[in-house]
């Protein structure tokens, strides 16, 4: 459904029940006697306000720095990145979010920063709002790969230009080796368009260096080709995005693989997996108990 659909719907909700629970003050101020039933019907709908409210607007606002170590091997030597994921500008994100983002990145003194995917949500014309990206300070180097949304009517050669412009290396299928760390970067294109990760580990040799893999998409551990990869770090789930206790995410998950794996640590055979629940939203513009997060990575090797 388009964005707006969940705008009308969200604003028309807030709107009504909120004209509902003052007219239900009102009418207690004046002594109104009132039936039980309706008092339960009043606190059902002002929490489904309140709930509505937060994660419409307070929620998506915050942004978490997450520490994340984790270990695919015992040299003793480690890597320090910063992963982002699913930036999506557009209806609910604009440059000022995207110069947050930017500003708590650099903070944290990356060596490398890993941008995987989705940047827009809708149009090639929000690009514009990508510029704070060129302010990204890694010691190394700003990585990116495309998630499914950039390539929506054939955006994906405007992203991957923009990204280019703002001094962004982006992986189509390819790989790097990070020749300090002495260990293999590859990154995939979107999986459910033009991604390939046999072409994506062409030139790596098999059991020679630690292997990372950015890739938007997690289904792609299903790959039987996987088993090449120590890591690969992923986002596009958003976390599930809108979450309850017990339950999980109350939206369909857009991935194949196990609803469980839609953000956090996961080994998978030989291979860890690890998703980030991204920085911005698409459809609702809510997120309840799953806020936009960048990932402070620890990598051991």
């Amino acid at each position: 459904m388009p964005w707006f659909f969940f705008e009308i719907v969200i604003y028309g909700y807030l709107i009504l029940v909120g004209v509902l629970m003052m007219e239900w003050v009102h009418l207690r101020k004046i002594k109104h006697k009132q039936k039980p039933i309706l008092h339960a019907a009043v606190f059902v709908l002002s929490l489904g306000w309140f709930v509505i409210f937060y994660g419409s607007f307070i929620e998506p606002r915050f942004l978490a720095v997450v520490d994340q170590e984790i270990s695919i091997g015992t040299s003793g030597r480690q890597l320090h990145a910063v992963l982002i994921s699913d930036i999506h500008v557009g209806p609910y994100k604009k440059a000022g979010w995207v110069q947050h983002l930017v500003e708590n990145t650099n903070k944290q003194d990356p060596d490398y920063v890993f941008l995987d995917g989705d940047f827009i949500a809708t149009h090639v014309k929000e690009l514009d709002y990508l510029a704070p990206l060129a302010e990204l300070e890694a010691n190394k180097g700003v990585f990116a790969v495309l998630g499914n949304h950039d390539f929506s009517y054939g955006a994906s050669e405007h992203v991957t230009k923009r990204l280019q412009e703002l001094g962004i290396h982006v992986l189509h299928n390819d790989s790097v080796l990070l020749e300090e760390e002495g260990i293999i970067l590859a990154g995939m294109s979107d999986y459910w368009h033009d991604g390939n990760l046999e072409e994506t580990l062409r030139f790596v040799p098999e059991q020679e260096r630690p292997v990372l893999l950015l890739a938007h998409n997690p289904d792609i551990v299903a790959d039987p080709t996987i088993g090449r990869v120590d890591l690969v770090l992923s986002g596009h789930t958003h976390g599930g995005q809108i979450r309850l206790p017990w339950i999980g995410p109350l939206m369909p998950v857009p991935t194949k693989i196990d609803k469980r794996y839609t953000k956090g640590l996961y080994s998978i055979g030989d291979t860890q997996l690890f998703v980030t629940s991204g920085v911005a939203e698409t459809g609702p513009r809510a997120r309840l108990l799953t806020p936009p997060e960048l990932v402070n990575l620890t990598i051991r090797y």
